[in-house]
């Protein structure tokens, strides 16, 4: 079990978290940016997805878990919003 964290750098289109499975127990997500995101899975887009406000105070966050079993994978969620906008990921195998 380990904390690990990343930035993702959002593309044109929808942005895939992982290229490679990742197994795991719990996930934060943080807004870093100034444009609203959108999070979900394959079918992510401008209106489908978990809104992410613009980063301020409050952050904009979404938490999920923990769970007992390494029953998610980073390479499942994807994120939708403007290009070269960072989404801070910080997640527990």
């Amino acid at each position: 079990m380990g904390m690990h964290s990343t930035q993702i750098t959002l593309g044109a289109g929808a942005t895939r978290f992982s290229t490679t499975s990742v197994r795991i127990r719990e996930i934060y997500l943080e807004n870093n940016a100034g444009n609203v995101m959108r999070v979900a899975g394959s079918t992510v887009s401008a209106t489908v997805g978990i809104s992410l406000t613009a980063s301020g105070v409050p952050a904009s966050v979404l938490h999920l878990g923990p769970h007992t079993a390494l029953n998610m994978d980073l390479s499942e969620f994807w994120v939708f919003g403007t290009a070269n906008d960072k989404l801070d990921v910080l997640y527990v195998t």
